[in-house]
């Protein structure tokens, strides 16, 4: 080989642009901040902004050829060493398998179409891994901008209180709803059937209505919080939908978020609340891990219900009238007695949940075979008893349940009552398992007149 010839440049010119191309990745990644010592961004990133330096203003990303706030590229390359190097090296398998045929010319080996098919294959097949990691990174960094952002609205607690989500992270959990404000009323009044599981829980419920004129009244709830600037939240929920090229409906989207910050739910529409707690929401246990069992207070359940209803005078005898209904239905269960579940259920119409998981591929079990000998939960105690009237028709009830061999399910059953009747007959049951020991539910069990369906559940996080 000739000094200063053909292979020699082309090594030269390799060896530089593999030099070139992974310094700019080791570059990018921030060695400096994280890669040495594996500092954490919590305490580089508030330095920087009291030198002065805005940490969350926009920056051009070479590779993806789009702009991102700083700190999401800082976070990302202190979080992740080796996917830059996968891309690096993917790029460089491109070059090799582009420059090949010539290198084979160099070396003096035949150049062949076969030499010519192995070396746009090993192109091809680098520039695919090239492509893949390289949206891989694009995606990680999109959701960690997506995440900043969000951590950069603000929150009021009773009206005093203003806390950014960031300043939240460790503390509570939160579960955002935007959209109409008949929607999100509509689900702020379901989760109120759930307010004591939603304090044991450590949620925070942040309302975003497009049209509300009121919600500082609303937040004197100890679960429920007011949006500072809603219009900043609306925005938030109208970017991440477009993104995802979805269309935003009448019924509203709403957004799961764990003491990390880190959206574990997401979707057009409302919750279930009770299928938010099971799997993603779960009560935060004693010392021994373990759900605290409270014994229910009727009276005390019923002021707190009504209270909480907001209706008016009587609804204290109906909030007890709810609670002892709900105990008759436990007895009829554990005591597998169908002819007072029967008339429990009397009238009873087909729940739409109850449909859909039947539309679901969901298999009905009557009541009469869950209450036969062997079959009926014996045993099982309904502990830490809850209710809420929401008119002088219907009513609500929740429990913690505990079988006799062990766990907590959240149990919740609505109510129904006929015009001039004073006996209040079920309209649904249903049940989630809800453990303080930090396993997620992967079942559901919902019941109406007709019986009740099993079926697997999950949040769907496409919002």
């Amino acid at each position: 080989m000739r000094h200063g010839g053909p292979l020699r440049r082309w090594l030269f010119g390799l060896a530089f642009c593999h030099l070139a191309v992974t310094g700019a990745f080791v570059l990018d990644s921030g060695f400096g901040i994280a890669r040495t010592r594996r500092r954490s961004l919590r305490g580089v990133l508030p330095a920087m902004r009291r030198g002065g330096f805005d940490v969350s203003g926009d920056s051009f990303d070479l590779l993806s050829l789009r702009t991102f706030r700083r700190d999401a590229l800082l976070q990302y390359d202190a979080t992740n060493q080796s996917e830059p190097l996968r891309i690096a090296l993917a790029f460089l398998g491109v070059l090799f398998g582009l420059s090949f045929p010539s290198l084979a010319g160099e070396l003096g080996w035949d150049d062949s179409p076969a030499v010519s098919f192995a070396s746009l294959t090993a192109a091809a097949a680098s520039g695919g891994l090239f492509l893949r990691n390289r949206a891989a990174r694009t995606a990680r960094i999109e959701k960690i901008s997506r995440e900043y952002a969000l951590g950069e609205l603000r929150v009021r607690y009773r009206g005093v209180r203003t806390s950014s989500l960031a300043a939240l992270r460790g503390e509570r959990r939160l579960v955002a709803l935007a959209g109409p404000r008949r929607a999100v009323e509509a689900a702020l009044a379901e989760a109120r059937v759930y307010r004591r599981r939603l304090l044991a829980a450590k949620v925070a419920v942040v309302p975003v209505c497009q049209q509300s004129d009121d919600a500082a009244s609303r937040a004197a709830a100890l679960w429920l919080w007011e949006a500072v600037e809603p219009a900043e939240w609306q925005r938030y929920f109208d970017e991440i939908t477009q993104q995802r090229g979805l269309t935003a409906t009448e019924k509203g989207a709403w957004l799961a978020l764990n003491f990390k910050g880190r959206s574990v739910g997401s979707a057009l529409g409302m919750p279930r609340w009770d299928e938010l707690l099971g799997t993603a929401l779960t009560p935060i246990g004693d010392g021994f891990g373990e759900l605290p069992e409270r014994e229910t207070d009727a009276a005390a359940a019923a002021e707190e219900g009504a209270v909480a209803s907001g209706q008016a005078e009587g609804t204290l005898a109906n909030a007890a009238a709810l609670l002892e209904a709900q105990a008759r239905f436990y007895e009829a269960l554990t005591g597998g007695d169908t002819s007072a579940m029967a008339r429990l259920w009397r009238g009873s119409p087909a729940d739409p949940a109850v449909s859909e998981a039947l539309d679901q591929g969901g298999q009905l079990d009557p009541w009469s075979s869950q209450l036969k000998p062997g079959s009926a939960p014996a045993g099982m105690r309904a502990t830490d008893c809850d209710v809420l009237v929401s008119s002088e028709a219907e009513g609500w009830t929740t429990a913690i349940e505990r079988p006799r061999n062990g766990g907590t399910l959240l149990a919740t059953q609505r109510w129904r009552r006929a015009d001039g009747e004073d006996e209040w007959l079920l309209a649904s049951h249903r049940t989630i398992p809800w453990s303080a020991e930090g396993g997620t539910a992967v079942a559901t069990l919902r019941c109406d007149g007709r019986g009740c369906v099993a079926l697997g559940r999950e949040i769907d996080t496409r919002a």
